[in-house]
């Protein structure tokens, strides 16, 4: 398992990026985005560039309310092949999402 690291300097995008060193429920950093508009992006420039190891993607999101804003999560590799999925936030509170890379993305 690879688990992104949450400092900032790992993260880049458009709107506002906090690292917190508040704890969610496996007592890790937390790291806060708020995209304060639309199409708002965030990036990591710490992941893995050959996914072929990997069978799954675990994203936990915390919303203060549900605003059926979508977001998209995208995947490339390290042969530019992009591969995507999409959230919608329609939901208040957390919610851990596992996405097969086989079955769920799709380039």
């Amino acid at each position: 398992m690879y688990t992104i690291p949450l400092g900032i300097a790992n993260w880049s995008g458009t709107g506002q990026i906090l690292s917190k060193p508040a704890k969610h429920h496996h007592n890790e950093p937390v790291l806060s985005w708020q995209p304060q508009k639309p199409s708002a992006y965030l990036k990591s420039t710490a992941i893995p560039k050959d996914w072929e190891s990997y069978n799954q993607v675990t994203v936990t999101l915390s919303s203060n309310k549900a605003t059926q804003s979508w977001i998209n999560i995208l995947i490339c590799d390290n042969k530019n092949v992009v591969a995507h999925t999409f959230v919608e936030i329609d939901f208040q509170g957390e919610k851990t999402f596992i996405f097969s890379l086989k079955n769920q993305f799709h380039g």
